[in-house]
């Protein structure tokens, strides 16, 4: 797995997020995430992956990883944000991750 230390505050910030309306165990979970790095872990690995494989699906990068389908979408979409990663190429129905 990537360096989680790759990723500082200033170039991404993997936080794992919960709405307003959550329940206290959702908000509870993403607090550990950030706490003890796990979501900054996640996207370095998906990071890494994306690098050497472009154009993966989320299941094919959770494959990768070793992570679900919905932790790579919930950490990809943060990775589009900070303007690391991009969604592009629907085939099958399914939308791919790329590099930017």
């Amino acid at each position: 797995m990537p360096d989680p230390a790759l990723f500082t505050y200033d170039h991404y910030a993997g936080v794992a997020r919960a709405r307003v309306a959550d329940p206290a165990p959702s908000k509870a979970a993403a607090r550990m995430m950030n706490r003890t790095g796990t979501a900054r872990g996640h996207a370095a690995s998906i990071l890494a992956a994306v690098r050497a494989q472009p154009g993966l699906t989320a299941v094919g990068l959770g494959d990768a990883t070793g992570l679900g389908y919905v932790a790579v979408d919930r950490r990809g979409i943060d990775l589009e944000r900070a303007g690391l990663i991009r969604r592009h190429g629907v085939e099958n129905g399914k939308l791919r991750w790329w590099p930017v």
